[in-house]
């Protein structure tokens, strides 16, 4: 590297360092609530846990996942926030100190890259690791659940629970299983390959099912590294996918089904871009949001809204998406600020946004994780975000 480029280097850590101390600067303007803890670890993963506590002072406990990588010990770690999630605000109200308690470091094999719990037995949660191997725990005493499932033999990211205990991961050299994870026993498998060149398997980004509460799962879908979506019906047999589609000219990062429409779903990819698409329409996707400036990486639907999606990406920002405005007419002024749909930036990370989860008990909190190696708990004031009110039905989509 030439002392230019070190030049450089340094130039550009000095103005993230600006943009972190002005956006300290401004968090009473942007935030009802805001933490950040620094470790000294790097995480890939994070995701809320049901199950919050409040106390009548209106001081809310509640778990988050998260775990380490490229570590000599990896651990998964259960973590407890400790903070004022909602309450009024106003200027000179004394606010609860948000604060993180270690709870559990579970021992883990590789790299955490990806860590979500079973949503009908939320304290067993499912990992998937750099070599393939996925482990399941249950996070009550840190014992494996079972023997590690071992069936890939390639860097899994992939991994998505369905309604009824099963666990459907993927990986890089294509293959995707779909698990018993109760008996650890494999139900199906399934080849990702690239549809230009059927021979050559593609690497397997996200996964996601499509389901609703009280609904049995049956249509998950991944995303490849060749930009394309891979639908598969788990009612049918067969090793590839019922239906494929381009959806981004580069790789297609993350997939998020819209939790309140039968047929919305977003994906992300390299290309900067989030592509929100209707699964009757595939063809066509029924807008572009742009915001990003480099790759996004992660992708989630507000559980609460069903016109609101967040996320993540290199630039070291997480955006908040409302569709609805998808068209709105802007300002001059207005649109020197961005796209009108995007809702609030958060703008806390100095590094990759690798990973965000919100809250499923408390409106508009969301935790994110990053390559500065902070894990960052937020949420935006409410007379930023509270006029939104709407819902996307699918008759909206025709």
């Amino acid at each position: 590297m030439s002392n230019e480029d070190k030049n450089e280097d340094w130039e550009d850590l000095d103005a993230i360092d600006e943009e972190y101390e002005t956006w300290k600067s401004n968090l009473d303007q942007m935030y009802g609530m805001v933490f950040e803890e620094e470790f000294k670890e790097s995480f890939m993963t994070v995701q809320w846990l049901p199950g919050s506590e409040t106390s009548k002072e209106g001081i809310t406990k509640q778990r988050v996942i998260y775990g380490t990588l490229e570590q000599k010990k990896n651990e998964l770690y259960v973590g407890e926030i400790e903070a004022q999630f909602q309450g009024k605000e106003s200027k000179g109200e004394v606010k609860h100190k948000p604060e993180l308690k270690t709870l559990r470091k579970i021992p883990h094999e590789g790299d955490v890259n990806r860590a979500r719990y079973n949503p009908k037995k939320s304290d067993i949660v499912a990992t998937a690791n750099e070599n393939g191997t996925i482990q399941l725990f249950n996070i009550q005493d840190g014992k494996k659940v079972l023997q590690d499932l071992k069936k890939h033999e390639a860097n899994a990211f992939g991994l998505a629970w369905s309604s009824d205990h099963q666990l459907v991961t993927g990986c890089d050299n294509g293959l995707i299983t779909r698990w018993d994870a109760l008996k650890g026993s494999v139900i199906h498998t399934y080849e990702v390959m690239h549809p230009e060149t059927p021979k050559e398997p593609a690497g397997v980004n996200d996964i996601a099912y499509q389901w609703h509460e009280g609904e049995t799962t049956q249509l998950f879908a991944a995303v490849s590294e060749s930009g394309y979506v891979h639908f598969f019906d788990s009612r049918q047999d067969g090793s590839q996918a019922a239906n494929v589609f381009k959806a981004h000219d580069e790789a297609a990062n993350s997939i998020s089904f819209n939790p309140f429409s039968s047929y919305l779903y977003a994906t992300a990819s390299t290309d900067s871009s989030v592509g929100i698409w209707d699964l009757r329409f595939t063809k066509t996707r029924l807008h572009s949001l742009l915001g990003h400036s480099s790759s996004v990486q992660s992708l989630d639907w507000n559980p609460f809204l069903s016109n609101i999606l967040m996320s993540a990406s290199d630039d070291r920002r997480v955006l908040l998406w409302d569709i609805t405005r998808i068209g709105q007419e802007q300002t001059p002024e207005d649109i020197e600020d961005g796209a009108p749909e995007v809702l609030f930036m958060h703008g806390g990370h100095k590094h990759s946004v690798h990973d965000v989860s919100w809250n499923p008990e408390h409106e508009w909190c969301v935790a994110s994780v990053a390559g500065d190696l902070s894990l960052q708990v937020w949420r935006p004031l409410d007379q930023i975000v509270s006029p939104v009110d709407a819902t996307v039905k699918n008759s909206q989509l025709e």
